[in-house]
């Protein structure tokens, strides 16, 4: 599970000398995630390999199909497994969204 928060326990305080195994998320394929910043507002996440390009992309419309894919957002190369994107409104009551690889 991707963890792009600060570290929280979710249990009592372990006992002594326990050993906790941690290693980086990274998805590959890409995962295009959402988070609420605010009650009105919210976010993307974009989970990829590094140092990998994305173009996160939304289409047109869903109501004819094959989509219409178009750019949203596009990234640099990946530094670490995901990029946060800075919050919005949304003006739709459905959206979708993409990753695609560069």
């Amino acid at each position: 599970m991707p963890l792009p928060n600060a570290f929280q326990t979710f249990a009592r305080a372990p006992p002594p000398n326990t050993v906790f195994r941690v290693w980086e998320f990274v998805a590959d394929p890409s995962i295009v995630d959402r988070y609420r910043a605010s009650r009105t507002n919210v976010g993307l996440v974009l989970h990829g390999a590094p140092p990998k390009r994305f173009e996160v992309q939304t289409p047109t419309s869903l109501d004819v199909l094959p989509a219409a894919w178009a750019s949203w957002a596009a990234t640099g190369p990946m530094t670490n497994s995901f990029r946060l994107f800075p919050a919005f409104t949304p003006t739709e009551v459905k959206r979708f969204y993409r990753g695609k690889e560069l």
